[in-house]
């Protein structure tokens, strides 16, 4: 119980650990995303952002207002000065233009501009609060003294056009001190929209920046809560886990002291040997069954005819040198019962060898051309006459060494050499020849001249190990028989090594040799196919 306890809770321990690691990462990336926000603030004097830049529209709609105020006011008191000052006499505006009036004027002009700039800026500083009220005391100050001298200057004087001088002045004065507080007024806001469009320029991009750093900490949040949210699962689970293991043994089991014998392995040894013992019977038994001919010594069995030679199977790139001297060594074999059964006969040079097969494609061609190959190295001359089909083309021919004749319609009807090959091909200096070999078609599924066997002193049937010796090769021999004059020679093709004890005692006994008989020995199940014969049903009328 210990043991399953503690699997099952480390089990959720490793996931309780897992989202403890990301719930502290993903915390650590949050208090990043904020501490990155407060510099941000820090840097661009940010307390609120979006109040802040609802107050600076504000502001800006007021500025604008009192700007275009201020351009009337401005614009209206300069034509009435131009009007007033049209209808005084020239010793009047000598008086007007005066020292004291015009510094007074620029004194009211100055306090003005100064009353402007801390109007603007009253709401932020109670300093600022208190120094405009003596500023407007000192600006009302001014205007009394500029109104009190001109007073005293045109106190009695009358006009050009028959007016008061008393109201023209009053006018004057008036729009004077309008016109100037105007022109202050318009250069301090003129100022204060450059500081705005200042600001303008300062606060647009931080909108898009703050919202981004913004989104990254919602972002970042989502995470960090969704995170705890596993986190604490995991760790229900967790103690759920602890609390349900806690469980107790009432009736333990009884275990004996000693485990019982197991019979696995004797079934498994019995089992082994059980199958190799049945895949060695069948083996045997497709050996036993194998119709093919395979060794020298059942090519003489099945056919009942003399054995001339074998030829091995040319396979084995490992033992291409033994395999050579092998091929060689059998040839001369072949040749010699050749020679031992032309001398018993004892007919007329030159002898002639018939080559023939019940079965196409056996080698009839390259054992032919290495007997003859071999006969003249040792100084006989040969003449090998092989057939082809009709209305053939071959290539240019050496008719001192071969010639292949054509296999006609009335080939069944040939009686010797001079019907078959034309004499003035054969052998131009008139030399004659030791030997002349004729290969003719498969007798099963061609025609033969049955009239040229007779004249056959030596007749070559050439088998292939991996076929079988059936019915109708039987019965194309039998026929084949009655027509020749002597008993036919088997030669036995592409034999495998093993199989040729029984004619060479120097076999080399390699690891390739043994293996290829191994492996020629469980193919012969490959060999065997199932044929289903469907019988023909023919309607009697």
């Amino acid at each position: 119980m210990e043991d399953y306890k503690s699997l099952r809770v480390n089990e959720t321990g490793r996931v309780v650990q897992y989202f403890q690691h990301q719930v502290d990462s993903s915390k650590r990336r949050l208090s990043d995303a904020e501490d990155r926000l407060l510099h941000f603030n820090e840097q661009n004097n940010i307390i609120n952002y979006y109040e802040q830049s609802k107050a600076i529209a504000q502001q800006k709609e007021v500025l604008n207002t009192y700007f275009q105020e201020q351009q009337i006011r401005l614009s209206g008191a300069s034509l009435t000065l131009r009007e007033l000052e049209t209808k005084m006499t020239s010793r009047d505006s000598i008086y007007l233009k005066s020292d004291i009036i015009n510094q007074k004027k620029k004194q009211l002009a100055d306090i003005s501009e100064k009353i402007i700039v801390n109007k603007l800026a009253q709401n932020y500083n109670n300093e600022v609060a208190a120094r405009l009220k003596v500023l407007t005391k000192q600006q009302q100050k001014l205007r009394n003294d500029i109104k009190l001298y001109v007073d005293q200057l045109y106190l009695y004087g009358h006009s050009t056009q028959g007016l008061p001088l008393k109201s023209l002045m009053e006018a004057w004065l008036k729009n004077t001190i309008v016109y100037t507080e105007a022109k202050a007024a318009l250069i301090v806001l003129a100022r204060r929209k450059l500081n705005f469009i200042r600001t303008y320029q300062k606060m647009a991009p931080l909108g898009a920046m703050l919202t981004r750093i913004q989104r990254g900490i919602t972002i970042s949040e989502q995470t960090y809560l969704e995170l705890l949210k596993s986190l604490n699962t995991a760790k229900m689970n967790q103690q759920n886990m602890e609390m349900s293991s806690k469980m107790k043994v009432v009736d333990s089991p009884f275990f004996p002291l000693t485990p019982n014998s197991s019979r696995a392995k004797y079934i498994v040894i019995a089992s082994g040997m059980a199958g190799f013992i049945i895949v060695m019977l069948i083996i045997i038994m497709l050996d036993y069954y194998d119709t093919s001919i395979r060794s020298p010594s059942r090519a003489v069995e099945q056919t009942g005819f003399s054995l001339a030679g074998a030829y091995p199977y040319l396979s084995s790139k490992h033992l291409a040198n033994e395999l050579s001297k092998i091929s060689s060594r059998l040839i001369d074999m072949i040749i010699q019962q050749i020679k031992l059964n032309t001398a018993k006969s004892q007919p007329e040079k030159p002898y002639l060898a018939l080559i023939f097969s019940t079965q196409d494609e056996v080698g009839k061609s390259l054992i032919s051309k290495k007997i003859i190959d071999r006969m003249r190295s040792m100084g006989d001359k040969v003449l090998f006459l092989n057939y082809k089909v009709e209305n053939t083309y071959d290539e240019e021919e050496d008719f001192n060494y071969a010639f292949h004749y054509t296999v006609k319609n009335n080939f069944i009807d040939v009686k010797n050499l001079q019907e078959l090959v034309d004499s003035r091909y054969l052998r131009k200096d008139n030399v004659p020849y030791d030997y002349i070999f004729l290969e003719i078609p498969s007798i099963v599924h061609h025609t033969y001249p049955i009239k040229l066997l007779s004249e056959i002193d030596l007749a070559l049937f050439i088998l292939k190990s991996s076929s079988s010796y059936s019915r109708a090769d039987k019965t194309a021999i039998k026929s084949f028989l009655e027509a020749a004059s002597n008993e036919p020679l088997v030669i036995l093709n592409e034999v495998e090594l093993f199989n040729l004890g029984e004619l060479l005692s120097d076999i080399p006994k390699s690891r390739v040799g043994r293996r290829n008989k191994l492996k020629a020995m469980f193919s012969y199940a490959a060999q065997y196919k199932i044929v289903i014969k469907k019988k023909e049903v023919k309607n009697r009328g």
